[in-house]
């Protein structure tokens, strides 16, 4: 199995270098750095567990807020630019629904209207859920648009980001089973 350290720090005349450890078998194996998430493999993995998020989020949508039930959790605005996403869509006879066509921050809302759904993906509150969110949301813009990872998020937080992308995704999957979706009695914040 492997563990991870996840802070370390050593002196060096630059100062204090982070650096992620991985451990196999009380080995370190590998020694990560901010540097190394400029990397495409780790900016791969990264987008790929966000890309899954995304896509579960939509299933959660889809699945508890039926027919296009969610139109009135978002601002008019909002809703305008999903619908102007879905015709440029349907135009190029893509076979998709309206709910394909919102973004994470649309999904997020939606989402965070939910009280009972917050607490089954194990959020205390609407504020906790968007904070959280937000930051993945942060993350993705920058990977998505070739920014500088090193400079705004550190080696920990890139498995701390890992682990709660995980955990979400775990609950999220929980939550598709048909079973659930006939328990859940919506709450709206």
């Amino acid at each position: 199995p492997t563990n991870y350290v996840l802070k370390y720090g050593t002196n060096c005349q630059s100062g204090v270098k982070e650096k992620l450890f991985v451990l196999s078998k009380n080995t370190v194996s590998k020694i990560a750095t901010r540097a190394d998430l400029q990397k495409q493999p780790v900016r791969l993995f990264i987008f790929g567990f966000i890309s899954l998020l995304e896509m579960h989020l939509l299933e959660l949508i889809n699945k508890y807020f039926p027919n296009d039930s969610w139109k009135d959790k978002l601002s008019k605005g909002r809703l305008e630019k999903a619908t102007e996403i879905y015709k440029d869509r349907r135009k190029r006879n893509e076979e998709i629904d309206l709910a394909s066509c919102l973004q994470l921050s649309d999904k997020k809302e939606i989402i965070g209207k939910s009280k009972e759904l917050l607490s089954k993906l194990g959020f205390k509150s609407k504020k906790e859920w968007s904070r959280e969110l937000k930051k993945i949301e942060n993350i993705r813009s920058n990977l998505a648009h070739s920014q500088n990872l090193g400079e705004s998020v550190k080696p920990v937080e890139i498995i701390k980001l890992k682990n709660k992308l995980k955990t979400i995704i775990e609950r999220c999957k929980e939550l598709e089973e048909p079973a659930n979706a006939n328990k859940l009695k919506e709450n709206y914040i």
